[in-house]
């Protein structure tokens, strides 16, 4: 994983300042059981706001400044309230610690779109855990049927298509990434136009990065936000061929070479 900076400090921030612990704050990020994530989008940067539950303040940034669809840039996570230090990294469903070691994410080989099946798995933690969709219930199971039925009709007719995202975006999504020898996570995408995301991990020893790095995929690949959709469309699609020749020219800047 090439970041842009090596040295544990945010772009954009300055230096200095209090005395700074990585690990204590690392274990503050550990310590969020249940939490909210919300998504500033622009062409400008793409920023990831973790709350606590029942909280509107952040505590934890997943920031980048590039578009969001700009997948060769990782997103840097950071204390809300200490951004010049770092927590690690995230990139393409791939979580990385501060010092660029590879914490886990997205199985190798796994497919990028419909995430609501994929598979994770963190380096020295025994278990593997498989995305799985759960049904809704009450009412907004009766909704998406009938949605989906009209659906099918206008698919038998050649009318229209089946998006998946845009169902989760009319009536909610709730996806359980679990295994046999970890509970996981549970992800919820609240019904609406932007994006709410409610997250509630039940394995203490899963690593925080790795369920941002799979809730950033889900909600790049298997989501919709209307904000996202008018920054795809203001967006060069050869915005990452771009960034990647860029980011070629940064390493070879910094090796000297």
């Amino acid at each position: 994983m090439d970041a842009e900076y090596t040295s544990g400090q945010v772009p954009g921030y300055p230096t200095g300042g209090a005395a700074w612990d990585p690990q204590q704050q690392l274990q503050s990020l550990q310590s969020l059981t249940a939490f909210t994530v919300t998504i500033d989008y622009s062409r400008d940067h793409t920023t990831f706001l973790v709350c606590p539950a029942g909280q509107s303040q952040p505590v934890v940034r997943m920031h980048k400044d590039y578009p969001y669809n700009v997948d060769v840039r990782p997103y840097y996570v950071y204390p809300a309230f200490g951004p010049q230090q770092l927590l690690g990294y995230v990139k393409l469903g791939q979580a990385w610690d501060a010092q660029q070691v590879l914490v886990g994410g997205l199985k190798p080989g796994a497919r990028r779109i419909n995430l609501d099946d994929a598979q994770l798995v963190q380096h020295g933690l025994d278990a593997t855990l498989t995305a799985v969709r759960q049904e809704l219930t009450g009412g907004r199971r009766a909704a998406r049927t009938a949605y989906r039925v009209l659906d099918d009709f206008n698919l038998g007719f050649g009318l229209g298509w089946r998006d998946r995202a845009v169902e989760d975006a009319m009536f909610s999504a709730h996806i359980r990434c679990a295994g046999p020898t970890s509970p996981g996570f549970d992800l919820v995408r609240k019904a609406g136009p932007t994006a709410l995301y409610e997250i509630v991990v039940h394995d203490p020893r899963l690593s925080r990065l790795i369920v941002l790095a799979y809730l950033e995929r889900f909600s790049t690949s298997s989501d919709a936000d209307v904000r996202a959709v008018a920054v795809t469309a203001t967006t060069s699609p050869f915005r990452n061929l771009t960034e990647n020749r860029r980011m070629r020219r940064e390493k070879q800047q910094r090796e000297g070479s």
